[in-house]
């Protein structure tokens, strides 16, 4: 199975998108990926068929169910939620404890990728990382080379 750490911010929301939620005087719930990015992350998936693990402080208070949905209502998912990680450690950990919970399962992982715009906390989970920047999110260099990583046989 394929997997994509995913973090929101800097990934799939950048500095426009909350400077547009500023400007209108809407709340949080109401923060939307913009369209570009919504089907750079759309192409994602459908290139990999990658499943989602939410790593984005996002998954604080969710269930998988309602990030899920969140990444319905933007867009941005269809089905593709596998889980969330913890919030005890460091990402970096975090992650780590994710695989290691699934190893030697039904739901083995046998590549993954870390989408993430902020890596201070990754530790040695750099090699994975996808590093995309605040201001910009995910574009298409992004795209193409988590496909090459994780489609790359």
């Amino acid at each position: 199975m394929k997997v994509i750490f995913l973090d929101f911010d800097g990934v799939l929301l950048t500095l426009s998108d909350y400077v547009r939620l500023a400007k209108s005087g809407l709340s949080l719930d109401d923060l939307c990926p913009s369209k570009a990015v919504q089907n750079l992350f759309q192409e994602l998936l459908a290139r990999t068929n990658a499943k989602i693990v939410v790593s984005s402080s996002f998954r604080i208070g969710r269930t998988t169910a309602e990030l899920e949905t969140l990444l319905q209502s933007w867009g941005c998912s269809n089905g593709h939620v596998l889980g969330r990680t913890s919030d005890m450690k460091t990402r970096g950990e975090e992650i780590e404890e994710w695989l290691k919970q699934r190893e030697h399962t039904h739901m083995d992982v046998d590549r993954f990728v870390i989408l993430e715009d902020d890596v201070f906390d990754l530790g040695n989970m750099l090699p994975w990382v996808v590093k995309t920047e605040f201001e910009v999110g995910l574009t298409q260099r992004h795209v193409d080379e988590v496909v090459e990583r994780l489609n790359d046989d």
